[in-house]
C-alpha cells in the first residue's frame, strides 16, 4: 500500500520517509547515495539527490530515515496535487534500485487558507 502524506500548499516543512523494502527497513550504511523521482499531477517532474545539497539528507542510517525538505515555496502546488513518487538507492554511483517495492508514495496538497 502506498504512503501517503498531507501537506499545506507552499509548504518548506521537512517530511519525513522511511525507505522500506518488503516491509523492513533499508540498511543505508554502505550506499552512495539517494534520489528521490517525483512526478505532480499536471505531469511535472521532480528530481533531487543526496549527492548535491542539502535537498534529500539521511537521518537515520541503519532504520532508512530519509528527510526531504523543500527548496523553495513554489514546489508544493494544491492544483498540482497528487505528487506521486519513488526512491532510487545507489548502492554504487551506478547501481540502483527502487523503493517502495512496485509502489509510490503520495502526497496530497490542501490549499492553503
Amino acid at each position: 500500500m502506498s504512503e501517503s502524506i498531507e501537506i499545506r500548499e507552499h509548504s518548506t516543512a521537512d517530511i519525513d520517509f522511511q525507505l522500506l523494502s518488503g516491509g523492513d527497513a533499508i540498511d543505508l550504511t554502505n550506499i552512495d547515495h539517494i534520489e528521490m523521482e517525483m512526478r505532480d499531477a499536471r505531469r511535472g517532474v521532480y528530481s533531487y539527490t543526496s549527492a548535491s545539497g542539502a535537498t534529500l539528507t539521511i537521518t537515520g542510517i541503519t532504520t532508512g530515515n530519509v528527510r526531504f525538505t523543500p527548496a523553495n515555496n513554489s514546489i508544493f502546488i494544491a492544483s498540482k496535487s497528487p505528487y506521486r513518487g519513488y526512491w532510487r538507492v545507489y548502492t554504487t554511483s551506478e547501481k540502483s534500485f527502487t523503493c517502495p517495492d512496485d509502489d509510490e508514495f503520495i502526497i496530497f496538497v490542501r490549499e492553503e487558507f
